[in-house]
């Protein structure tokens, strides 16, 4: 009788099981790679936000008051919802 799974040397010297492991090492390289360039990311996300919004009068603190309306709303709708203290509910919205 043969064994159902592979021996040592059969997952080595296997091409396929090789190429997955090349695959996965590729991706957390991409990965790491990617967080390494923070600085980057950060900037180019900066200067969308400043390009976005710079002929209006709020600016980027726009960003701030819609998410604080959008918690302020959801927070209320679904403490009324499942009938609970919006002063309990709200802030577990804003912290999630």
């Amino acid at each position: 009788m043969t064994a159902t799974h592979p021996s040592r040397q059969d997952r080595l010297t296997n091409p396929q099981r090789r190429a997955e492991t090349s695959l996965t090492t590729l991706a957390a390289r991409d990965i790491l790679g990617g967080l390494s360039s923070w600085r980057l990311w950060s900037m180019l996300g900066w200067l969308d936000i400043r390009q976005r919004y710079r002929r209006s009068v709020l600016g980027a603190f726009w960003l701030t008051i819609s998410m604080g309306i959008m918690v302020m709303a959801l927070g209320t709708l679904y403490a009324s919802l499942f009938r609970m203290d919006t002063s309990d509910f709200i802030p577990f919205i804003a912290g999630a």
